[in-house]
């Protein structure tokens, strides 16, 4: 659903998301809709954190990042969105987050063992 006017009123976008939980969604720096949501067979050791965007006002949305094994969280927030992830592609505590405003450019950081 989309609203343009604070809410009062509401269109259905008919957006192509695939039938699988969301989690969040914000709007990227260019105008762009994030969504973090889960991917893979739903197999726990296959579940990859995904990263999904739409440049068409949430009509369809494309995966700009499949990234995993899903460890840690992945969320959004106001202009942002990351994933945890580990180098040697474990399942293990997360050692570093990619972060990123657009689905295009993202930056890495590791984190403290």
């Amino acid at each position: 659903m989309r609203t343009t006017n604070g809410a009062k009123t509401w269109t259905d976008t008919g957006a192509d998301l695939p039938a699988r939980t969301h989690w969040d969604l914000t709007v990227g720096a260019d105008g762009s809709l994030l969504a973090i949501t889960p991917g893979g067979d739903g197999v726990a050791a296959d579940v990859l954190a995904r990263l999904l965007v739409s440049r068409d006002g949430g009509r369809h949305f494309t995966t700009a990042r499949e990234y995993g094994p899903l460890v840690g969280s992945v969320s959004v927030a106001p202009g942002y969105a990351w994933l945890f992830g580990r180098d040697d592609g474990s399942a293990g505590e997360p050692d570093h987050v990619l972060v990123t405003t657009d689905a295009v450019t993202w930056t890495r950081f590791p984190l403290a063992p």
